[in-house]
């Protein structure tokens, strides 16, 4: 009875999600990352693509090999604009990142979609020598700040495989 109620009072806590767990790639991973399981999470040959339950976030979680990364950012950017998304060039802001020892970088830019102000990144980690994931993101302001806790719990989640 004491551990039924327990888990009554632990599924109800405020803030407590229990999480999907994707490998990317699915097939010879090289890291891990937990979402949300309210937000909408496809597995894609490369990762796994997710939106937030209200639809206001997107990223794909991917592989690219390092020999790669020039063009998987241009298809990620190609992508982003046959989506409807307007990147603000003179936006852009760069700075290097490490999550969980895996080291890389973030590239930020503002821009619109069909909706309105758009916040749009790439990230590239490097979990391995060879192969990076690769992190599109795209959200409205307004979703970014309402979803800003899940999206921190999402980033530390990210882990290699060694």
């Amino acid at each position: 009875m004491k551990k039924l109620l327990l888990a009554a009072l632990l599924a109800s806590a405020p803030g407590f999600v229990y999480a999907k767990n994707f490998a990317v790639p699915p097939k010879n991973p090289i890291a891990t990352v937990s979402l949300p399981d309210d937000w909408d999470a496809d597995e894609i040959d490369t990762g796994a693509e997710v939106t937030s339950a209200d639809g206001e976030v997107y990223i794909a979680f991917e592989t690219v090999k390092a020999a790669k990364v020039e063009t998987a950012v241009k298809e990620a950017i190609d992508y982003l604009v046959k989506k409807g998304v307007n990147i603000e060039a003179a936006s852009m802001k760069q700075k290097d990142i490490t999550i969980n020892g895996m080291t890389g970088f973030e590239i930020d830019w503002d821009g619109k979609d069909k909706d309105g102000a758009a916040k749009i990144s790439l990230t590239l980690l490097a979990p391995t020598k060879d192969r990076f994931v690769m992190l599109t993101y795209w959200a409205s302001p307004e979703g970014e700040e309402k979803n800003m806790e899940a999206l921190m719990k999402i980033e530390k989640s990210i882990k290699p495989i060694n």
